[in-house]
């Protein structure tokens, strides 16, 4: 059935148990929201910059994972689906797009700038460790369901996006 947000609009729908959260706008802010039981409320926002992709719901719901791109910079953040604890994860990459979490829920896997060179890597929950998996363009990793392997977009040849798999 429709859903009638309470915001100026809404994008990168993704749900949660009981839940819809969303990206929208509030002036110059860029935000992530929740909307639950009739009402929207606002997780989390940055002023002048936007959040980039759609945020990623870890498994057992608790947290949420996204890439923000503000003063011309990147970071991927972390925080309680609740919106309380947010942190960046790591200055050492620049995530590009959606991140995704891993089956366990201990890292996270995210396209991204490493050194100047674009890979896909996984970046533990406490940002300390970044392990890049293949050193080439790659865009919206998706794990499968039993964590043995990750699949993504690959580089773009003429018009088409190859589909890859790392393990």
């Amino acid at each position: 059935s429709p859903v009638t947000i309470r915001t100026i609009g809404g994008r990168s729908p993704r749900l949660g148990p009981g839940y819809l959260l969303y990206v929208s706008s509030r002036g110059n802010a860029e935000g992530i929201w929740k909307f639950a039981d009739g009402k929207s409320t606002e997780l989390w926002s940055v002023s002048g910059g936007r959040i980039l992709g759609r945020p990623a719901i870890s498994r057992d719901a608790a947290r949420i994972a996204f890439s923000v791109q503000e003063h011309g910079r990147t970071r991927m953040y972390v925080m309680n689906s609740d919106g309380s604890a947010a942190r960046m994860l790591t200055d050492s990459l620049e995530p590009r797009g959606t991140p995704a979490w891993a089956p366990d829920g201990q890292s996270i896997a995210v396209a991204a700038t490493i050194g100047g060179k674009p890979s896909l890597a996984t970046v533990s929950l406490d940002g300390k460790t970044v392990r890049p998996m293949v050193s080439e363009f790659a865009a919206d990793p998706a794990w499968s369901p039993d964590g043995a392997f990750l699949v993504y977009s690959g580089p773009d040849v003429g018009t088409t996006f190859q589909i890859r798999a790392v393990s």
